[in-house]
């Protein structure tokens, strides 16, 4: 490698680690907010954008949501669900971790234009002779709220289940 191929290489990770510590830390610092916004747009038509990280501090998500995919027909119902998150073993957790964003956010109402891509998409994963009983498709979010632990203290390991739900799509198919 030559000394020029070494500078470019060497230059394109510093941008790359700078651009990610742009976009992927709080904003604290006079001016951080004014510069995040004005790589944005790179980082939108790269790919590179992070997304919405309220995992944890400041303020950190207090719902767990999920979506199910009905199926009802002639015959028996059937029903998809999202992952269980907690219930993966770490090394699917790794895997599906954009899989798991992608459920959490296609529930939302700005999302409504993906709703029956997503029916369909589901209904073509059934087996066909289950398709060909399928009348309407349904699609429904789930969640519940974490309470807080002085309020209500819930101990590890305890399965917790949606406490509310909304049938937010339905589509006949036939």
């Amino acid at each position: 490698m030559t000394r020029r191929q070494k500078l470019a290489a060497s230059l394109f990770i510093v941008c790359f680690v700078a651009l990610g510590l742009i976009d992927a830390t709080p904003v604290v610092v006079v001016g951080h907010a004014r510069l995040e916004s004005s790589v944005d747009p790179f980082l939108d038509a790269s790919g590179l954008w992070q997304g919405d990280w309220q995992l944890f501090a400041p303020a950190p998500r207090d719902i767990n949501v999920s979506i199910s995919v009905r199926f009802v027909g002639d015959g028996p119902s059937r029903e998809w669900r999202s992952p269980e998150w907690r219930h993966l073993p770490l090394t699917q957790k790794f895997f599906l971790v954009r899989h798991m964003k992608f459920y959490e956010g296609i529930r939302l109402d700005r999302n409504e234009n993906a709703w029956a891509a997503l029916a369909d998409y589901h209904l073509r994963q059934l087996p066909p002779a289950a398709r060909r009983d399928v009348v309407r498709v349904e699609l429904r979010r789930h969640w519940r709220e974490t309470p807080n632990p002085r309020d209500e203290w819930i101990p590890a390991g305890t399965s917790i289940q949606p406490d509310s739900s909304f049938l937010f799509y339905e589509r006949d198919v036939r």
